[in-house]
């Protein structure tokens, strides 16, 4: 854990320069004030006397800049000392000393705190100060903003957000370049609809944990590039504070997508195996449930579920969200794929199986999808659903190293007892629960009508 004395003295540092500038400014306007010169004098006189003394901030990258500030701030005590009045050359080489001191303290408290995982919000705090109060002037201090914000997204994940954004608004690029996962990457602005309850139970909620989407290969525009992670307070499940307008918008005009006859031999995609021996698992278990073959599947995905169903006889339907993958699909496996919300979706039609195959985490009202199944599903018919479960094993071997963190598509996440008694509300009973296989940290569960 970083020596708490250690983070201290960079940020004691940068709070005396702010003391200086103020009495520099005062002393701006009033020159006769002996009291405030001396004042000021002497604070400069610590401030490079500090930088020059054994009590160096940094080595390395730091160095440099220590040694400017440390030039500029005697300059002007020397200045002060031979009765040289306070004016804006004055002035500007304290905004200069103050820059190589603010990049001086970013490399030192970057230097400090890298090797930590987390920092505790007494750690963290005074940092974000620093960072509120330093010029932004240097790449140093953006890095630490960075650097910060990771260690502090578990101690103050609203903080941690909200600095992310606010660095990518002053420097879009910053993500950017070679080393990484998106080299050409600028910040967008883009309409997020913000979550204000719980979109489970319309609980509140408060900040859990920031993670950085981003780094998912996958990111992309309209997503922000950080998530925040709220906790309601009712339910005790999780939920995304903020997610892009567009994409919950893309559904508005449903159809359905008939798949085109003309690539009927020529539309292909990689065939997996392994994920098509466990889906067929997965009917088979359900066989035992119900005998019935008419299946709905929600979400395709890439159409593994619906080629095994047809090919062990089951009289599939399907509902996708995105319009390309269900006319790619579509056009696969030959079958029509009704493209829109599944909260839209109200058919006469009723089903002996239902498959929502990591899908609830992506709808806006989770308890309205689980009631549209219930109304879909035939009396004696069986619902199938995943989802990661953020208690689950697997999180918790990895904790905040598990990728879902990073997830730009997911609204919401469960834990067990959350989605049972949320499934139970809706009219169903939990009859099978285990740790998928098919996806890390998701949790399967078979459901029947109560």
């Amino acid at each position: 854990m970083a020596d708490r004395k250690k983070l201290d003295v960079p940020t004691r540092m940068w709070s005396l320069f702010e003391t200086v500038r103020e009495g520099a400014e005062y002393f701006a306007a009033h020159p006769e004030n002996r009291q405030i010169r001396a004042d000021v004098t002497a604070g400069l006189q610590a401030l490079y006397a500090h930088l020059e003394g054994d009590g160096r901030i940094g080595e390395s990258g730091s160095s440099q800049r220590e040694d400017d500030a440390a030039a500029m701030f005697r300059l002007l005590v020397e200045q002060l000392n031979s009765g040289h009045a306070w004016d804006e050359g004055c002035a500007g080489q304290l905004a200069k000393g103050g820059a190589s001191l603010a990049e001086a303290l970013s490399l030192r408290i970057s230097e400090t705190i890298r090797t930590d995982d987390y920092l505790s919000r007494e750690q963290a705090e005074p940092l974000f100060g620093f960072c509120a109060a330093a010029p932004r002037t240097c790449k140093a201090i953006y890095q630490l903003i960075f650097e910060l914000c990771g260690k502090a997204a578990v101690s103050m994940p609203q903080e941690s957000f909200d600095w992310t954004i606010r660095a990518l608004e002053e420097q879009p690029g910053l993500l950017g370049g070679k080393n990484s996962p998106h080299p050409n990457y600028a910040y967008q602005p883009a309409p997020q609809r913000v979550f204000e309850r719980c979109p489970i139970c319309g609980g509140a909620g408060i900040p859990y944990y920031r993670a950085l989407a981003y780094r998912m290969n996958h990111f992309e525009y309209p997503h922000l590039p950080a998530k925040l992670w709220m906790q309601c307070g009712g339910c005790g499940n999780l939920y995304t504070w903020k997610y892009p307008e567009e994409l919950l918008t893309q559904a508005d005009h449903p159809a359905l997508v008939q798949p085109d006859a003309s690539r009927a031999l020529t539309a292909t995609r990689p065939a997996n195996a392994s994920m098509l021996s466990i889906w067929s698992a997965i009917l088979n278990k359900l066989r035992g449930y119900t005998p019935g073959k008419d299946l709905l599947e929600v979400g395709i995905g890439e159409g593994c579920l619906l080629a095994v169903a047809l090919e062990m006889g089951y009289k599939p339907d399907a509902v996708e969200i995105v319009r390309q993958s269900a006319q790619e699909v579509a056009d696969i496996l030959q079958i029509p794929i009704w493209n829109g919300d599944f909260l839209d979706y109200h058919p006469e039609k009723r089903y002996s199986v239902i498959v929502m195959g990591d899908v609830i985490e992506h709808v806006t009202d989770p308890e309205r999808a689980l009631r549209n199944a219930h109304s879909l599903l035939a009396d004696d018919g069986v619902l199938w659903l995943s989802t990661p479960n953020f208690a689950g094993g697997f999180t918790r071997m990895l904790k905040f190293r598990d990728a879902m963190w990073k997830e730009p598509y997911h609204i919401s996440y469960f834990n067990f007892d959350g989605l049972r008694i949320l499934a139970e509300k809706c009219g169903f009973t939990v009859r099978e629960y285990q740790a998928s296989i098919r996806y890390n940290g998701s949790m399967e569960l078979i459901l029947t009508k109560v």
